[in-house]
Protein backbone atom coordinates (compact mmCIF):
# COMPACT_ATOMS: atom_id res chain seq x y z
CA UNK A 1 0.00 0.00 0.00
CA UNK A 2 1.31 3.45 -0.89
CA UNK A 3 0.10 7.02 -1.25
CA UNK A 4 1.36 9.65 -3.72
CA UNK A 5 0.67 13.36 -3.15
CA UNK A 6 1.77 16.12 -5.54
CA UNK A 7 2.68 19.33 -3.72
CA UNK A 8 3.83 22.91 -4.31
CA UNK A 9 6.57 23.87 -1.86
CA UNK A 10 7.39 27.34 -0.51
CA UNK A 11 9.54 28.70 2.31
CA UNK A 12 6.47 28.50 4.57
CA UNK A 13 6.42 25.15 6.35
CA UNK A 14 3.42 23.01 5.43
CA UNK A 15 2.01 19.85 6.92
CA UNK A 16 1.19 17.11 4.40
CA UNK A 17 -1.57 14.91 5.82
CA UNK A 18 -1.50 11.21 4.93
CA UNK A 19 -4.52 8.94 4.66
CA UNK A 20 -3.01 6.29 6.95
CA UNK A 21 0.05 5.57 9.08
CA UNK A 22 3.10 4.68 6.99
CA UNK A 23 6.63 3.63 7.93
CA UNK A 24 8.45 5.64 5.26
CA UNK A 25 7.94 8.83 3.29
CA UNK A 26 9.96 9.83 0.22
CA UNK A 27 10.11 13.35 -1.18
CA UNK A 28 10.90 13.62 -4.87
CA UNK A 29 12.06 17.21 -5.41
CA UNK A 30 11.30 18.10 -9.02
CA UNK A 31 11.95 21.84 -8.72
CA UNK A 32 15.03 24.05 -8.83
CA UNK A 33 15.43 24.78 -5.10
CA UNK A 34 16.49 22.60 -2.17
CA UNK A 35 13.78 21.46 0.25
CA UNK A 36 13.56 20.23 3.84
CA UNK A 37 11.52 17.18 4.89
CA UNK A 38 10.80 16.00 8.44
CA UNK A 39 8.43 13.92 10.56
CA UNK A 40 7.91 16.84 12.96
CA UNK A 41 7.02 20.53 12.72
CA UNK A 42 9.38 23.44 13.34
CA UNK A 43 11.92 22.17 10.81
CA UNK A 44 15.27 23.89 10.30
CA UNK A 45 18.22 22.88 8.13
CA UNK A 46 20.60 20.63 10.06
CA UNK A 47 18.01 19.89 12.77
CA UNK A 48 17.26 16.48 14.22
CA UNK A 49 15.29 14.22 11.86
CA UNK A 50 15.37 16.87 9.12
CA UNK A 51 16.35 15.73 5.62
CA UNK A 52 17.71 18.17 3.05
CA UNK A 53 16.50 17.09 -0.39
CA UNK A 54 18.51 18.80 -3.11
CA UNK A 55 16.89 20.14 -6.27
CA UNK A 56 16.25 17.28 -8.69
CA UNK A 57 16.94 14.61 -6.07
CA UNK A 58 14.96 12.46 -3.65
CA UNK A 59 15.20 11.59 0.02
CA UNK A 60 13.49 9.37 2.56
CA UNK A 61 12.53 9.67 6.22
CA UNK A 62 10.99 7.25 8.70
CA UNK A 63 7.68 8.22 10.23
CA UNK A 64 4.98 6.65 12.39
CA UNK A 65 2.38 9.39 12.13
CA UNK A 66 -0.13 10.64 9.61
CA UNK A 67 1.66 13.83 8.60
CA UNK A 68 5.04 14.99 7.36
CA UNK A 69 6.37 18.52 7.10
CA UNK A 70 8.10 20.18 4.18
CA UNK A 71 9.37 23.58 3.08
CA UNK A 72 11.74 25.10 0.53
CA UNK A 73 15.10 26.45 1.66
CA UNK A 74 14.57 29.39 -0.69
CA UNK A 75 12.14 30.29 -3.45
CA UNK A 76 9.64 27.65 -4.50
CA UNK A 77 9.70 24.07 -5.71
CA UNK A 78 7.39 21.25 -6.72
CA UNK A 79 7.50 17.65 -5.65
CA UNK A 80 5.83 14.37 -4.87
CA UNK A 81 5.32 12.80 -1.46
CA UNK A 82 5.42 8.98 -1.64
CA UNK A 83 4.18 7.36 1.59
CA UNK A 84 4.70 3.60 1.87
CA UNK A 85 5.56 0.67 4.13
CA UNK A 86 8.68 -0.51 2.28
CA UNK A 87 12.06 1.25 2.27
CA UNK A 88 13.01 0.99 -1.42
CA UNK A 89 12.70 4.07 -3.61
CA UNK A 90 9.33 3.98 -5.41
CA UNK A 91 10.71 5.46 -8.61
CA UNK A 92 13.67 5.14 -10.95
CA UNK A 93 15.93 7.94 -12.14
CA UNK A 94 16.78 7.51 -15.81
CA UNK A 95 20.40 6.96 -16.73
CA UNK A 96 21.99 9.96 -18.43
CA UNK A 97 23.64 10.25 -21.81
CA UNK A 98 20.99 8.23 -23.61
CA UNK A 99 22.04 4.98 -21.99
CA UNK A 100 19.50 2.25 -21.39
CA UNK A 101 18.48 1.12 -17.94
CA UNK A 102 18.07 3.17 -14.78
CA UNK A 103 19.13 3.60 -11.18
CA UNK A 104 18.06 5.11 -7.90
CA UNK A 105 20.17 7.78 -6.21
CA UNK A 106 19.51 8.26 -2.51
CA UNK A 107 20.98 10.66 0.04
CA UNK A 108 22.54 8.59 2.84
CA UNK A 109 24.18 11.48 4.71
CA UNK A 110 24.08 15.27 4.43
CA UNK A 111 26.16 17.45 6.76
CA UNK A 112 23.64 20.27 6.35
CA UNK A 113 25.92 22.92 4.85
CA UNK A 114 29.34 23.72 3.41
CA UNK A 115 30.35 25.18 6.79
CA UNK A 116 29.87 21.89 8.69
CA UNK A 117 31.08 18.34 8.15
CA UNK A 118 30.80 14.81 9.53
CA UNK A 119 32.57 14.38 12.89
CA UNK A 120 35.84 12.46 13.05
CA UNK A 121 36.25 9.16 14.93
CA UNK A 122 32.50 8.96 15.57
CA UNK A 123 29.91 6.43 14.42
CA UNK A 124 27.64 8.55 12.24
CA UNK A 125 24.24 7.01 11.35
CA UNK A 126 23.28 6.54 7.71
CA UNK A 127 19.78 7.39 6.52
CA UNK A 128 19.32 3.91 5.04
CA UNK A 129 21.00 0.51 5.20
CA UNK A 130 24.11 0.44 3.03
CA UNK A 131 23.34 -3.11 1.89
CA UNK A 132 20.37 -1.74 -0.07
CA UNK A 133 22.80 -0.22 -2.61
CA UNK A 134 25.44 -1.30 -5.11
CA UNK A 135 27.81 1.68 -4.93
CA UNK A 136 28.23 4.76 -2.79
CA UNK A 137 29.64 8.16 -3.68
CA UNK A 138 31.45 10.09 -0.94
CA UNK A 139 31.80 13.87 -1.36
CA UNK A 140 35.03 15.03 0.30
CA UNK A 141 36.25 18.59 0.83
CA UNK A 142 38.08 20.67 3.42
CA UNK A 143 36.83 23.19 5.95
CA UNK A 144 39.57 25.60 4.94
CA UNK A 145 38.71 25.57 1.22
CA UNK A 146 34.96 25.81 1.84
CA UNK A 147 35.34 28.72 4.28
CA UNK A 148 37.63 30.56 1.85
CA UNK A 149 35.22 30.17 -1.09
CA UNK A 150 31.95 30.39 0.83
CA UNK A 151 30.59 27.30 -0.94
CA UNK A 152 31.24 23.58 -1.42
CA UNK A 153 34.64 22.74 -2.91
CA UNK A 154 34.43 18.95 -3.04
CA UNK A 155 35.98 15.93 -4.70
CA UNK A 156 34.19 12.58 -5.05
CA UNK A 157 35.17 8.97 -4.40
CA UNK A 158 33.12 5.92 -5.45
CA UNK A 159 33.22 2.60 -3.57
CA UNK A 160 31.69 -0.84 -4.11
CA UNK A 161 29.31 -1.59 -1.23
CA UNK A 162 30.05 -5.30 -0.96
CA UNK A 163 33.74 -4.48 -0.59
CA UNK A 164 33.45 -1.71 2.00
CA UNK A 165 31.07 -3.79 4.14
CA UNK A 166 33.82 -6.35 4.77
CA UNK A 167 35.01 -6.15 8.39
CA UNK A 168 38.65 -6.16 7.25
CA UNK A 169 38.29 -3.24 4.83
CA UNK A 170 38.38 0.56 5.15
CA UNK A 171 37.54 2.95 2.31
CA UNK A 172 40.61 5.09 1.55
CA UNK A 173 40.61 8.53 -0.10
CA UNK A 174 43.76 10.29 -1.32
CA UNK A 175 43.37 13.84 -2.61
CA UNK A 176 45.39 16.90 -3.48
CA UNK A 177 48.94 17.11 -2.09
CA UNK A 178 49.19 14.93 1.04
CA UNK A 179 45.49 14.92 1.93
CA UNK A 180 43.97 11.54 2.81
CA UNK A 181 41.35 9.86 4.99
CA UNK A 182 40.13 6.36 5.93
CA UNK A 183 36.46 5.54 6.52
CA UNK A 184 35.09 2.38 8.10
CA UNK A 185 31.52 1.42 7.19
CA UNK A 186 28.93 -0.83 8.76
CA UNK A 187 25.49 -1.43 7.28
CA UNK A 188 24.07 1.48 9.30
CA UNK A 189 27.00 3.80 10.13
CA UNK A 190 30.25 5.31 8.89
CA UNK A 191 33.27 6.38 10.92
CA UNK A 192 36.12 8.62 9.70
CA UNK A 193 38.90 6.73 11.43
CA UNK A 194 41.77 8.92 10.22
CA UNK A 195 42.14 12.17 8.29
CA UNK A 196 45.33 14.12 7.77
CA UNK A 197 47.43 16.35 5.54
CA UNK A 198 50.94 16.31 7.05
CA UNK A 199 52.39 19.11 4.92
CA UNK A 200 49.46 21.55 5.15
CA UNK A 201 47.31 23.38 7.69
CA UNK A 202 44.99 21.22 9.78
CA UNK A 203 42.05 23.15 8.28
CA UNK A 204 42.81 21.34 5.01
CA UNK A 205 42.27 17.83 6.38
CA UNK A 206 39.69 15.99 4.23
CA UNK A 207 36.12 16.11 5.56
CA UNK A 208 32.93 14.33 4.48
CA UNK A 209 29.91 16.42 3.46
CA UNK A 210 27.60 14.03 1.55
CA UNK A 211 27.09 10.31 0.96
CA UNK A 212 24.87 9.02 -1.88
CA UNK A 213 23.74 5.45 -2.46
CA UNK A 214 23.23 4.09 -6.01
CA UNK A 215 21.09 1.05 -6.80
CA UNK A 216 21.12 -0.28 -10.36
Amino acid sequence: MSKIISISITTTEQAVTLNATYQYVWLRNMGENDCLLSNHSGIVAGGDDVMTVKAGESGRISTSGRAVYVKAVSGTSTGEIHAQNFSDAPFKELAKGGESGGFTRTVLYDSGGYDRYAPFQTDVPLLDNLSNYDFILVCVGTDGDNARLGKYECDSAVFDVQLILRNDYNAHYAGYSTRWLDIHFTDTTFNIMNSDTPSESSSLKPCVYFLFGYKF
